[in-house]
């Protein structure tokens, strides 16, 4: 299972956070867990998860910082074995691996000393940490675009009468090439049909070059927030190949820009994402997570 990321908006949207914020709390040990959190951790708020969970997040940030509650969280087989926790992304307990809860999970008897673990590990989340942790969606995205090119690439070709396999045929690379030129050039074929045909396969042969390259794509995790004092800025992370199982960055390309100063080719597409749907992915564009985080295919933007 791994640790489970939530999103802010998500979680207030759901109908236990709606009963909360309707005068619903939780109740007992749970209800006064989370009022000592709210009173002692300045701009934290608690919303509820189960009837003895609490998620914890801050106004304006995009992900919870993680939950907390009262209860047999441990799943020990004493019936009475309540105890105070603290779920947070930094904690690591090695009693458990990584694909149980209970690994990300600190307990105590005592509700002071597990204040004092909601205080040391219950964080805002990073954009590096965001882009990480909401990156999965748009790897599978990108994955499947990436099939689905190499595929149609490959029946272009046969119609024009090129071999479909022949990625290493020169002979065939030449072809296409010289029919690129053509196209290039304003040739009109003398056979309509075989014109369409050709101009389909260099089309095709656009959309799976971005992915023939050692199977590597770039993109960028764009996060749009706001200061504290009203400066709106846009923070832009470099992922080296998006369809990696791993989440790895390119820290020389990391830039925090000012939303005026944002540069104008970053700048388009976000703004042809924000006319999409969140969760909606655009070929050569790229992937809205939502009105403040996209995920777009690289440009050079750190000049």
């Amino acid at each position: 299972m791994g640790y489970h990321h939530q999103r802010v908006p998500a979680l207030l949207a759901d109908a236990n956070a709606q009963h909360q914020l309707n005068g619903q709390r939780t109740t007992g040990e749970t209800k006064d867990f989370c009022l000592a959190i709210e009173r002692s951790m300045r701009g934290v708020k608690t919303v509820m998860r189960t009837a003895n969970s609490a998620w914890v997040y801050m106004e304006g940030e995009d992900m919870a910082m993680g939950w907390v509650g009262y209860g047999d969280f441990q799943t020990s087989r004493a019936a009475t074995d309540n105890k105070y926790a603290v779920y947070a992304r930094g904690i690591r307990n090695m009693k458990y691996n990584d694909m149980n809860e209970q690994h990300y999970m600190r307990v105590a008897l005592r509700m002071d000393v597990a204040l004092k673990h909601a205080k040391t590990y219950l964080r805002r989340y990073s954009t590096t940490e965001t882009g990480e942790a909401l990156f999965r969606p748009v790897k599978e995205a990108v994955r499947k675009v990436a099939s689905a090119a190499g595929s149609a690439y490959s029946a272009c070709k046969v119609a024009v009468g090129v071999k479909a396999d022949g990625y290493n045929d020169k002979p065939a690379q030449a072809l296409i090439r010289e029919l690129g030129y053509m196209v290039q050039s304003g040739h009109k074929f003398m056979d309509a049909e075989l014109g369409g045909y050709v101009e389909a396969m260099l089309d095709a042969k656009k959309t799976f070059a971005r992915f023939q390259d050692n199977d590597i794509v770039p993109m960028d995790f764009v996060r749009a927030y706001t200061m504290d004092y009203g400066e709106q800025r846009v923070d832009t992370i470099r992922i080296k190949d998006i369809t990696s199982y791993r989440f790895d960055t390119d820290t020389e390309q990391q830039r925090t820009w000012l939303a005026k100063e944002l540069p104008e080719e970053l700048m388009g597409k976000v703004a042809v994402m924000s006319m999409c749907e969140n969760e909606e992915f655009v070929e050569d564009v790229g992937y809205k997570v939502s009105e403040n985080m996209f995920y777009l295919y690289a440009e050079d933007v750190t000049t």
